[in-house]
């Protein structure tokens, strides 16, 4: 119909009364739209305006076609551009972060992204057991269980919490506990929480919407998670002007949408040994927090890591010794570790540098020693305490 329309402009050269052409939503403007609106453009001399954001552009598999947006002045010749960059839904940290993620690809157009709000930790990634295992989707329940008691601890329950997914069978594992029941048109109650306003969204469909708190469903490694590895059709080649040259770029720019939905905080659910590579990333290079849900208990209970602060002490087994100790959950961007691991359940705080006392062995026995020695050479006699 669009190409019929282009054609019948050109056909018969009707002067439309237009001086200017406003395009909203530009990113995902597709070849044969812009060969209409150009066609118009050329009989009518109008000035063109287009509003849009390539960091937003998720519509490739329908025809939409980036390199119309960032190079816009090859297309319609001399042009100025204006920066929108005051947004109102985020938070200051939260946009750092998903601009530094969304500017790894450099064909992005480079902003400097501002925010009057500010929130702690806006962003977070919980960890659950079992990716391949038969009860896999018990661990992601239990997950999902954790980031609501969470969200209604710090928001109350007259909130609303939008849970994302990259495929519409995202959700479905909600189905195997009694607790959550999922109608046809993806809204969700829990049965702890009557109250509490839930509802289901793939990434695509949430373009444009937002909510107090959200909820990343998939953050697998996975051939249908973030990126989604399966291969874009052939015939796209046909109809677009040229290839995303950044590896994964469109699924990059999709995962950006996901995490900016929130007025508040997003959590990312991904499973503890096979992750995203974005999960991974988000965490290697810009230390977004993370909390692993094992065995149906929360982390958070354990002592916080002295060394960073953010992870949580767990108790890990040598491989080769067989003998347990102390290890920070932020590994490996926290190599902090204790031998004594009787630390998790009985913690004795250094009065010094507010590390933990554990003990030690010395040429006149065993003492109270700091774990963050050497920096804190604080010690103290096994009877004083």
């Amino acid at each position: 119909m669009i190409n019929e329309a282009t054609d019948f402009v050109n056909s018969f050269g009707i002067m439309f009364p237009y001086k200017y052409i406003i395009i909203d939503e530009y990113q995902d403007i597709s070849v044969s739209r812009f060969n209409l609106i150009d066609s118009i453009k050329k009989i009518t001399n109008a000035k063109v305006m287009a509003v849009g954001d390539d960091w937003q552009s998720i519509f490739r598999f329908a025809g939409s076609d980036l390199s119309l947006f960032t190079s816009f002045k090859q297309y319609f010749g001399f042009s100025e551009m204006l920066k929108i960059e005051n947004t109102y839904r985020n938070s200051q940290e939260l946009i750092d972060v998903a601009g530094k993620f969304i500017m790894q690809n450099n064909q992005q157009i480079r902003k400097n992204l501002k925010s009057s709000k500010s929130e702690q930790t806006p962003l977070k990634v919980i960890k659950y057991n079992g990716q391949y295992s038969k009860d896999k989707g018990t661990d992601q329940v239990d997950a999902v269980i954790k980031v609501i008691e969470q969200i209604v601890e710090h928001y109350g329950e007259d909130t609303e919490i939008m849970l994302l997914g990259r495929t519409n069978d995202d959700i479905k594992f909600l189905n195997q506990y009694s607790g959550f029941r999922v109608t046809r048109d993806n809204k969700l109650t829990y049965s702890k929480y009557p109250k509490l306003a839930m509802f289901f969204l793939t990434v695509h469909k949430s373009k444009g919407l937002e909510a107090d708190n959200v909820i990343i469903l998939n953050g697998k490694n996975d051939l249908l998670g973030f990126p989604n590895r399966i291969l874009d059709d052939p015939l796209l080649s046909l109809v677009l002007t040229d290839q995303d040259q950044y590896n994964f770029a469109e699924e990059r720019r999709l995962f950006y949408v996901a995490l900016t939905r929130t007025r508040n905080k997003t959590f990312i659910l991904a499973p503890e040994a096979n992750e995203s590579i974005f999960v991974k990333e988000l965490i290697d290079k810009q230390k977004v927090g993370q909390e692993l849900v094992s065995d149906r208990v929360t982390l958070t209970k354990n002592p916080k890591c002295p060394k960073c602060v953010q992870g949580y002490l767990v108790t890990r087994e040598n491989v080769m010794h067989k003998r347990q100790f102390i290890g920070c959950s932020n590994y490996p961007n926290c190599d902090h570790t204790i031998n004594d691991v009787r630390v998790i359940n009985d913690q004795v705080i250094c009065s010094n540098c507010k590390g933990y006392m554990v003990v030690r062995s010395g040429p006149y026995g065993e003492f109270y020693g700091c774990t963050n020695y050497p920096r804190c050479k604080s010690k103290q006699n096994l009877s004083r305490l």
